[in-house]
């Protein structure tokens, strides 16, 4: 994917995907979010889910890529409107949190 840069990636720093800690002067790939995963495993991720596996930012398709079907593919909404496609993600992901923390502290009751 055009969109994926390669980037050299600091000792210590683990992939939210594998769970596995970075090597010494490893390289990884960086999403346009700026989330660093290994390269084998982000493009795993990609060729299933069209999303970034921590902030769940949409990916855009590429040139000449079909928009229809596959799962977190929303190319149904057109791709002119993938602003509004982050936003709702954002705020779908927001209100997740923001339920789980009231069920967390008490003030909510689980259904």
């Amino acid at each position: 994917m055009e969109a994926i840069a390669r980037k050299k990636v600091e000792e210590g720093y683990d992939c939210s995907i594998c769970l596995e800690k970075f090597k010494e002067e490893e390289e990884g790939s960086e999403m346009p979010c700026k989330h660093v995963f290994h390269s084998d495993c982000v493009e795993k991720w990609l060729r299933i889910n069209r999303s970034c596996p921590v902030c769940r930012f949409v990916m855009p398709d590429e040139e000449g890529e079909s928009s229809g079907g596959g799962n977190g593919n929303l190319g149904i909404l057109g791709s002119g409107n993938q602003e509004i496609v982050q936003s709702v993600v954002r705020v779908s992901s927001l209100a997740n949190l923001i339920a789980l923390a009231m069920t967390a502290s008490g003030l909510r009751s689980e259904q």
